[in-house]
């Protein structure tokens, strides 16, 4: 497959979590990287595409232990549609493009 993945650019993310909602940023690389702005500040994210699907896990470290969010989604034009699966269960997860292909590095 050619081209650049379809999700690769700066997304703002809309989530419930046991907080209420939150309004994440996460920035995708087309080699799999990325950046996502969580309330605990910036962390590293891996990536993988196929066509407009796209899953990235974010790595939370704490004192106790580190834990994974799975975030799974389709990617249609400028908007994100998907969910997130944590320790407590799965949620949805919808995004809109805040960034372009061209504006996200590679």
């Amino acid at each position: 497959m050619g081209g650049t993945p379809a999700a690769v650019g700066g997304w703002k993310l809309r989530l419930q979590t046991t907080r209420g909602e939150e309004t994440p940023v996460v920035a995708l690389a087309a080699d799999g990287t990325g950046v996502y702005q969580s309330p605990e500040g910036l962390l590293g994210v891996e990536a993988t595409y196929d066509g407009d699907d796209v899953v990235f896990i974010v790595t939370h470290k704490t004192v106790m232990t580190d834990f994974k969010i799975r975030f799974k989604g389709t990617v249609s034009g400028d908007t994100f549609d998907g969910g997130m699966m944590t320790v407590i269960g799965p949620h949805p997860v919808t995004g809109e493009r805040i960034l372009e292909t061209s504006d996200a590095g590679d």
